[in-house]
């Protein structure tokens, strides 16, 4: 879902009580740990749903202040952090942070160019 700061404050307080606006929401539909599924899938759907994710365009725009590139750029960054957290990545203490941040990085080398960043 794209959104404005409004809606995405909205759901960061309903979801996690945090009254704030943030970038990118995400709400796994499964619980993975760095990728491994950790709870069995009843009804096997292919391809499987990973969850929602929700992004605040607002907040891109005023991060990105009109660069069409940078925009592009940090759109592809939050996708890819939204999906890492569906798949049970994690940011929570530094090694978390690390490993996850690695990953993003990798996942954007490699991405950036389908997207013409």
């Amino acid at each position: 879902m794209l959104t404005d700061d409004r809606e995405i404050r909205r759901l960061n307080y309903e979801f996690r009580h945090i009254d704030r606006a943030t970038d990118v929401l995400s709400f796994p539909q499964y619980s993975f740990f760095r990728g491994e599924l950790i709870e069995p899938i009843l009804v096997v759907e292919y391809p499987v749903p990973l969850g929602d994710v929700v992004i605040s365009i607002e907040t891109l725009n005023r991060r990105c202040k009109n660069d069409a590139r940078k925009y592009r750029e940090d759109l592809l960054k939050v996708v890819i952090h939204a999906i890492l957290h569906l798949i049970g990545f994690d940011h929570k203490n530094l090694n978390d942070r690390r490993i996850m941040r690695s990953f993003e990085k990798s996942l954007f080398e490699k991405y950036r160019k389908v997207v013409r960043v």
